[in-house]
């Protein structure tokens, strides 16, 4: 019985690794803008495409840098939940490599904000994406519709509203040319959770091996 038991244990460890890790190296495309604009530039998520993922919802962070629709470039997953933790993953990161570990209250900040998007109207999105930029290059953009969602994320951060269990699923995407903080492209956050697919995958491969593991212990009883 206990070597079934481990290679149900063995099993499903292996099930549970098709989540995607901590750290990637990958490549990314920028696919496309939503449209959304202030002063000229682009707010809101950006769109853009990694192998074996669905289209990715791009949030820059980094108002400093550039990149053009159809750049493509080898980047950096690294996932906040795991920075809170350790931070020494954090070195992979644009303003980790800036700030040291003292960034994730950064990256902290920078996530409440970008949750906004999805539940505020377009006329908000030049505030609440000038605080992104903000939290990382004060000042820069100097645009006054910022000053109000830096203040909401600012007091979030202070009442612990920020560390939800969805960090988890929210990556610092950079370009792994980066150095020291300097060079490579815009660097992003994304929100990766696993396919529908996948899930019922794993669903069905436990409840199977259950059931399996119990049909060889009725059977060699």
């Amino acid at each position: 019985m206990r070597r079934w038991s481990l290679t149900l244990g063995a099993a499903l460890l292996a099930l549970g690794s098709l989540a995607f890790p901590a750290q990637a190296q990958r490549p990314v495309t920028l696919t496309g803008v939503n449209g959304a604009n202030a002063n000229g530039v682009f707010i809101g998520p950006y769109f853009g495409s990694t192998p074996g993922l669905p289209t990715l919802d791009l949030i820059c962070d980094d108002y400093l840098n550039e990149v053009s629709i159809g750049d493509s470039w080898v980047a950096n997953f690294t996932n906040v939940a795991t920075g809170v933790v350790g931070g020494s993953l954090l070195g992979q990161t644009r303003f980790g490599q800036l700030n040291g570990n003292a960034a994730i209250n950064e990256y902290l900040k920078a996530i409440w904000l970008a949750k906004l998007f999805y539940t505020h109207p377009t006329t908000d999105w030049a505030g609440i994406h000038a605080a992104i930029w903000n939290v990382f290059t004060p000042g820069t953009p100097a645009w006054p519709e910022a000053a109000s969602f830096l203040a909401q994320a600012s007091t979030a951060a202070q009442q612990g509203l920020i560390n939800s269990d969805d960090l988890k699923y929210w990556y610092v995407v950079t370009d792994s040319t980066t150095r020291n903080g300097q060079g490579g492209k815009q660097e992003y956050l994304t929100y990766i959770t696993p396919e529908p697919g996948t899930l019922i995958l794993l669903g069905t491969g436990v409840v199977a091996l259950f059931f399996f593991s119990g049909f060889v212990r009725r059977n060699l009883a």
